[in-house]
């Protein structure tokens, strides 16, 4: 459920970067906002990660393929003054997607020591949020 409000938090910065609550002028807004900055999200994310490493990786998990599915029509937005990359090929979100938490979970698995699908326990038991 946090990983799905922080999804859906980002796109409130279609609204701040259009200066308005007007949904039709938030979606066409010309550049995107602070939340897209996919270059932000990675100096977050590595600051966060030696004080509170499961919110940097809750943080990934919301934010990147958030970031991909956008990038796929506009590519990924790196940081201020709109330094984008190209547009990212369908077929390469199609297969980022699924597999990306798969690998979030066994890089949280590795790095924590614990093999979370080997003993059976439930991952948000051991994520203090």
């Amino acid at each position: 459920m946090n990983v799905a409000m922080g999804a859906a938090f980002i796109d409130l910065d279609h609204f701040l970067a259009a200066k308005t609550w007007d949904p039709h002028k938030a979606i066409h807004a010309p550049h995107r906002g602070i939340f897209h900055c996919t270059g932000l999200l990675s100096i977050v994310t590595a600051a966060l990660y030696p004080v509170r490493p499961h919110w940097s990786l809750l943080l990934l998990v919301a934010f990147i393929p958030h970031h991909v599915r956008d990038g796929v029509r506009r590519g990924i937005y790196l940081c201020p003054p709109d330094i984008h990359t190209p547009p990212i090929p369908k077929w390469v979100a199609r297969i980022f997607l699924p597999v990306f938490p798969w690998v979030m979970h066994h890089c949280k698995s590795y790095f924590s020591g614990k093999d979370f699908m080997k003993i059976g326990l439930n991952m948000d038991d051991y994520v203090k949020v």
